[in-house]
């Protein structure tokens, strides 16, 4: 049987939050390809938390340019520095999820699996913002090594593909797109039926000026201006934001954690009763909440950003709206579905492009072929 050692600072096997669940997700996938998995340390080194707090201490002096200590060569070396060369050595194949350090400055006779779901390129100026010239040079060289010393590559997007081809020059014989699965249990779940009254929204996120969270609340107040009874239920934040106070439309439930089951069984019983997933997220790699609401049937109204491309399928299993479209745009293309009775049509979407591209069995599945 194949070793395949997944470089890590959080366990694999145990660990269902860690990159939010997608590290556990994807090891029970290589796993059920057949393969052992095996945990190969990388602990963060106390000399580069130390550092850290003195960049964060450097960032807050109100300097326009803020230095992103992963992102330099030096600190790239020193995330690397901590890897458990003893265990990776008993491997035939190393993964490493996100962290360019690792086949960047891990020196290693073994092929590696480097997955991500950006690259830095990307990264710049849509989730990172205001690094020095060096800072940016760095980034792109580290992630250039990275990328040249790894087998595969694996990614979650055909954003992030496209960017290894046409920025990086990898080979296309060495991209591949695997687009994530839902990090909850998959339900038995048929097609939503005609609207319910008042209509339900689903609004998930944890960062809730990125996740455009007051823009959902606006295009559910319109929406109720518009002669349409709708309420939007809101998770992930732990304090209510100021727009949804002595709002009479908001269901505000605050932040779910999966790894309670009463709260676990809360966030599942809101993915089956709502009616459409919103979200206009500004940024957005991927959005496992994406996979999460296809396979409860729920259709989603979003922004084309980033790879959400990749998740959501315009006319299938929701629709993207431009950038920058406002709260009238979201709340109009609501509107339009409701009216045009749509949401049968796009729930059955959603099941299908759920259990058929947004799964981890198309993780298994690659494995299975490649890994050899």
């Amino acid at each position: 049987m194949k070793r395949i050692g997944i470089i890590s600072a959080f366990d694999p096997h145990t660990d269902r939050k860690a990159h939010s669940g997608i590290l556990f997700k994807i090891n029970e996938a290589i796993e059920n390809a057949g393969f052992e998995t095996v945990w190969v340390k990388n602990p963060v080194p106390q000399s580069y938390r130390l550092l850290c707090k003195f960049q964060t201490l450097i960032n807050l002096l109100g300097i326009k340019t803020h230095i992103y200590l992963n992102y330099t060569k030096f600190g790239a070396k020193l995330l690397a520095s901590t890897i458990d060369r003893t265990e990776a050595e008993k491997c035939d194949y190393l993964m490493v999820l996100h962290h360019f350090q690792v086949p960047a400055y891990f020196k290693t006779r073994i092929p590696i699996i480097y997955h991500s779901d950006a690259t830095f390129e990307l990264a710049n100026n849509y989730y990172i913002h205001n690094l020095p010239q060096w800072n940016i040079k760095h980034g792109n060289e580290i992630e250039q090594l990275a990328l040249n010393n790894s087998a595969f590559h694996l990614s979650s997007s055909v954003w992030r593909q496209k960017s290894l081809v046409e920025t990086y020059h990898q080979s296309k014989d060495k991209c591949f797109v695997l687009e994530y699965g839902p990090c909850v249990e998959v339900p038995e779940a048929s097609p939503k039926g005609t609207a319910s009254n008042p209509l339900r929204l689903f609004f998930s996120g944890v960062v809730w000026e990125r996740k455009g969270g007051d823009i959902a609340v606006e295009a559910v107040n319109l929406l109720n201006q518009r002669g349409i009874n709708a309420q939007l239920t809101i998770v992930g934040i732990k304090e209510k934001p100021q727009s949804c106070i002595d709002n009479p439309y908001i269901d505000f439930r605050g932040f779910l954690n999966k790894n309670d089951p009463k709260q676990y069984e809360e966030l599942k019983s809101i993915y089956k009763s709502s009616d459409i997933f919103l979200l206009p997220t500004k940024a957005e790699c991927s959005g496992i909440v994406f996979c999460e609401s296809s396979v409860y049937g729920l259709p989603v109204v979003t922004y084309d950003t980033g790879g959400v491309g990749s998740y959501v399928v315009n006319g299938v299993n929701g629709y993207r709206l431009p950038e920058g479209s406002p709260a009238e745009a979201f709340s109009a293309k609501i509107e339009e579905i409701v009216r045009n009775g749509e949401i049968p049509s796009l729930s059955a979407g959603a099941l299908k492009y759920g259990h058929e591209t947004l799964t981890w069995a198309n993780w298994t599945k690659w494995f299975k072929k490649h890994i050899q």
